[in-house]
């Protein structure tokens, strides 16, 4: 396997793990301002709790937005952080694409074509048969084609 092949996989596997992060930071922040906007809806003299553990605490109302909004504040910076990550594999991810496409100009990488050509990768980095190396990119030209 190549070392473009590898980074190829590992930037893709790293970006869907990253997208997916985001996506639960994005839920929570979200619930976060949710409950922000409630407890703003809410009168003054309402008295609030907050659940620690099995049991839940009276908490002084300027402490608990404080609170909430430091965790809002937190969790958008995380967010902000997750998608300067995530453009970065994806640009990863595109240079080692390109790499490989610069050794073997003659594919294209969609959808089987790029599942069959890294199975390709795998068979050559094992063989070191010649006759095999030429057996294949016959099969190759006849799946583009």
């Amino acid at each position: 396997m190549s070392l473009s092949d590898e980074t190829l996989r590992k930037s893709q596997r790293a970006h869907t793990l990253t997208t997916q992060q985001t996506s639960v930071k994005e839920r929570e922040r979200r619930i976060l301002q949710l409950t922000i906007d409630e407890i703003g809806a809410i009168k003054e003299d309402v008295n609030l709790y907050k659940g620690v553990g099995k049991m839940f605490m009276m908490v002084p109302r300027k402490e608990m937005e404080k609170q909430l909004k430091t965790q809002e504040k937190e969790l958008s910076d995380d967010i902000a952080s997750l998608n300067k990550k995530s453009k970065y594999l994806e640009k990863q991810f595109n240079e080692a694409q390109a790499q490989l496409r610069d050794i073997h100009p003659q594919l294209n990488f969609t959808g089987k074509k790029q599942c069959f050509f890294s199975f390709i990768l795998f068979v050559v980095h094992l063989s070191s048969l010649s006759n095999v190396d030429s057996l294949l990119f016959e099969q190759i030209r006849t799946v583009r084609g």
